[in-house]
């Protein structure tokens, strides 16, 4: 295996269009229309490995998914991330967590600017990308926005890339 911050990639899904059958480790309704799938019922911190394998497949179904109302420590996000395999290390990741798996996207109304705003926490640029990312917001402010994406923007972002 390799080191943090040696590995680049992290493990790879693929879309799969087939939503036929129904989950039944969790309940579900959709985000939007086109995309996105909010999961209700889980626990991020403590989950086996067969609601894993319906997360997986609700990523593949619907690219985004949802988790509202999730407590997780910094450990439990990464160990929550590790279940989808090895953890790719963000090439600008500054370890303020103590985690190099951790990036922190950190702005406010003092900000110059925000960390983001010319790339993607994702690092969809990589040669081999990530499978995604997942993210935890603690901050929100309130924002206009277009109707398809959320009225709220993070003021901090823990994101393990993954």
């Amino acid at each position: 295996m390799a080191e943090a911050g040696t590995r680049k990639g992290g493990p790879r899904t693929k879309a799969q269009w087939d939503t036929s059958a129904p989950f039944t480790k969790f309940s579900s309704h959709r985000y939007t229309p086109n995309v996105g799938l909010v999961i209700e019922d889980v626990d991020l911190a403590n989950i086996d490995d067969d609601t894993i394998a319906e997360i997986r497949r609700a990523v593949a179904e619907n690219c985004v998914v949802f988790f509202r109302n999730q407590q997780l420590t910094v450990e439990e996000h990464i160990a929550f991330g590790r279940r989808f395999g090895e953890l790719d290390v963000h090439p600008a990741a500054a370890n303020a967590t103590g985690h190099p798996e951790i990036l922190v996207i950190s702005a406010d109304e003092n900000s110059d600017r925000a960390n983001g705003e010319a790339w993607h926490s994702d690092v969809s640029c990589q040669p081999e990308p990530p499978m995604g990312s997942i993210s935890t917001f603690t901050k929100f402010r309130r924002v206009v926005a277009t109707p398809c994406f959320p009225t709220c923007m993070p003021h901090t972002t823990h994101s393990v890339t993954g």
